[in-house]
């Protein structure tokens, strides 16, 4: 079962430009996913929460730049 906490990799500052520190909690998270991918990534986000053990999903997150990165997004 999940912890409910957000755990970044060691890249992120590398990969996207983000200060760890910047992006707390699920909500700061939240609102650097891309507004049109942000249905999908509440549907597998809501299965974490009912207890699925597992989840996969792809969607657009914003760099610290401005720009979009593609992310592959696993909980196992």
């Amino acid at each position: 079962m999940g912890t409910g906490r957000l755990v970044w990799s060691e890249g992120l500052p590398r990969v996207l430009g983000h200060d760890p520190a910047a992006l707390p909690d699920a909500d700061a998270w939240a609102a650097h996913v891309h507004p049109d991918d942000r249905a999908a990534v509440a549907t597998f986000e809501a299965a974490i929460v009912e207890g699925a053990t597992t989840y996969e999903g792809e969607y657009r997150f914003r760099r610290a730049d401005g720009t979009y990165a593609e992310v592959a997004d696993r909980c196992t």
